[in-house]
């Protein structure tokens, strides 16, 4: 494993360990009213590392003590990201002449680039008191 990717998995690990020790929830309120609601999570997972699902039903029980009716389930189109790659490569060969003398190299730069956009996503969940 290299250093940087080492130092990726390791940044990730402790974001997941604050998170549950903090008992930060990913789910949020969009609309919120006497009769129910519309809550908003990262995606429909539930489970481990993500209990996105698990935290919206948090919500909705705490918000309708006496049960709830889930109204409508959705996924929205939220925002666009945009990833850029570079890559460089360079490579160096020798030139070898008669009697395997080298006689100079031969350098070659290679450049090639990337751009990808993919659609930003959210889960939205309606629902109302029984």
């Amino acid at each position: 494993m290299s250093l940087q990717r080492g130092v990726r998995v390791a940044a990730l690990l402790l974001s997941l360990a604050v998170c549950a020790a903090g008992g930060c929830s990913s789910a949020r309120y969009l609309v919120r009213d006497a009769d129910g609601g519309v809550i908003a999570i990262p995606s429909n997972q539930g489970g481990f590392p993500f209990y996105y699902r698990e935290d919206a039903e948090k919500l909705m029980s705490q918000a309708c003590p006496k049960g709830y009716k889930i109204l409508r389930e959705e996924e929205v189109v939220v925002g666009q990201v945009t990833t850029n790659t570079n890559r460089s490569n360079t490579e160096s060969r020798d030139l070898v002449g008669r009697k395997n003398q080298s006689i100079g190299s031969v350098v070659t730069n290679t450049d090639s680039q990337a751009v990808e956009t993919h659609d930003k996503t959210e889960y939205r969940i309606t629902f109302k008191s029984q």
